[in-house]
């Protein structure tokens, strides 16, 4: 598929036998990849600029190891692999973060509460010793 003189994926790409760019790339992704080997593939939805630099001729035009291991597409998947695992970090990190402070928050009611208490009986006691002195 072309869209604005960029490839794009295949609708079914997730589905494919061999998936163009890369199994993980989104629907939204648009790049080029280049006879000598280069790709370029920028993919808005996950805010990724995947560059791959080569040179598939070397030694010859015949080398095409590079299209037929697929190299390309398995480095752009283990970034997405990659930046995936970080995002699931940083959310239960927030998530830890949040519980931590909503517990802290609650001790500290419960701390207030007590210290609440504690200045009442003593405007009380102190009320007391002024009306019966």
């Amino acid at each position: 598929r072309r869209g604005l003189g960029f490839d794009k994926p295949e609708k079914d790409n997730g589905t494919r036998r061999e998936p163009y760019p890369s199994e993980l790339a989104s629907p939204g992704t648009y790049g080029h990849t280049g006879f000598t080997g280069t790709a370029v593939w920028v993919d808005p939805q996950t805010n990724l600029i995947y560059i791959f630099l080569s040179n598939r001729v070397y030694q010859s035009r015949g080398n095409n190891l590079l299209s037929q291991m697929n190299v390309r597409g398995k480095i752009q998947d283990a970034i997405y692999r990659a930046l995936k695992k970080e995002a699931e970090a940083a959310a239960a990190a927030a998530e830890a973060q949040a519980k931590a402070a909503e517990a802290a928050a609650g001790s500290t009611s419960s701390a207030d509460a007590g210290k609440d208490q504690e200045q009442k009986d003593q405007e009380k006691e102190l009320e007391n010793q002024l009306l019966f002195n």
